[in-house]
């Protein structure tokens, strides 16, 4: 599973953090994939394009990020 590593302790939106980590290649191909349900932070769909990751989500050190069946990236903080 790739790994990268994000240096921002901010809360950031959805869909800037998906184009903030390249794993999109596009804002509208994310609120596309939202909006259809392609994407899932640790297991949880995202429903909302206004979708904020909270810190409190990095307590346990990462965030694996879904998107669509087959594309995993684990997020460490």
């Amino acid at each position: 599973m790739p790994t990268e590593e994000l240096e921002s302790n901010d809360k950031l939106n959805i869909i800037d953090f998906l184009a903030k980590l390249s794993i999109i290649s596009s804002k509208s191909e994310a609120r596309r994939l939202i909006e259809q349900g392609g994407v899932s932070v640790d297991n949880e769909k995202v429903t909302a394009v206004s979708y904020i990751i909270p810190v409190s989500d990095f307590e346990k050190g990462y965030v694996i990020i879904k998107k669509g069946k087959k594309v995993f990236h684990k997020i460490i903080k």
